[in-house]
């Protein structure tokens, strides 16, 4: 934690570099999800996270609030050995971002390589007073370092507003320490001064759906 890059302070770049290396593993300190759209979607995230966005209602939000609780709820998922020992070593090391996290239990279920489909989202010190459109430019510079020192491939990154701010969503295609191949993306956007958030999708390739994304950025609140 604690990593500097250019002028945005990532505290949990460390943490997401190793992730995404070895299929990101998924953890996180999630909240109860509220009432979405009507379309089906579903809301996390919140004032603790500092970004609530709207994910489909067929995830389920985990609740990793302390260790007991967060192998209560993964287990309550029915989820193969090999998903639950992705989830569940890293839930420590995540629950000091406060995020909001959700998984997709039932294609994960059905997943024989056992990967947890999943969104995060969350908030983060950006150690800048950079925001908006001014940030995107050092948002994309490091995110390029970062996914350059990664075996991913099929990188693709457009300007997009997250929650009507200018901010940076990035796709691509990587494959998990088990050999799975996974499909990945991320919006990141700088809401106010001193504030970095993210929205973190990481699934399966069979099963990776942009709109997803697309629905958190048009979705996204900030608090």
């Amino acid at each position: 934690m604690g990593l500097v890059r250019g002028d945005i302070r990532d505290v949990n770049a460390p943490g997401r570099v190793l992730a995404v290396a070895a299929a990101l593993a998924i953890t996180a300190t999630a909240t109860a999800c509220g009432s979405g759209s009507g379309s089906g979607n579903q809301r996390i995230g919140g004032a603790a996270q500092g970004i609530s966005v709207e994910v489909p209602g067929s995830y389920s939000v985990l609740d990793l609030t302390s260790e007991t609780t967060a192998v209560n709820s993964i287990a309550k998922l029915g989820l193969t050995a090999a998903a639950v020992n992705t989830l569940v070593p890293e839930a420590k090391q995540f629950q000091q971002l406060h995020a909001a996290l959700a998984v997709d239990a039932k294609v994960t279920a059905a997943n024989s390589a056992g990967f947890p489909d999943n969104i995060s989202a969350y908030c983060i010190e950006s150690g800048t007073d950079l925001a908006g459109s001014s940030a995107v430019p050092t948002i994309k510079q490091q995110l390029n370092t970062e996914l350059g020192g990664l075996l991913v491939s099929n990188v693709s990154m457009d300007n997009v507003a997250v929650g009507g701010v200018p901010g940076l969503e990035a796709t691509y295609a990587l494959t998990s320490s088990t050999g799975t191949a996974l499909g990945a993306g991320e919006l990141e956007v700088a809401p106010k001064p001193q504030e970095l958030c993210y929205v973190d999708l990481t699934t399966s390739l069979s099963s990776f759906s942009q709109s997803i994304l697309a629905t958190a950025a048009q979705t996204a609140q900030f608090t």
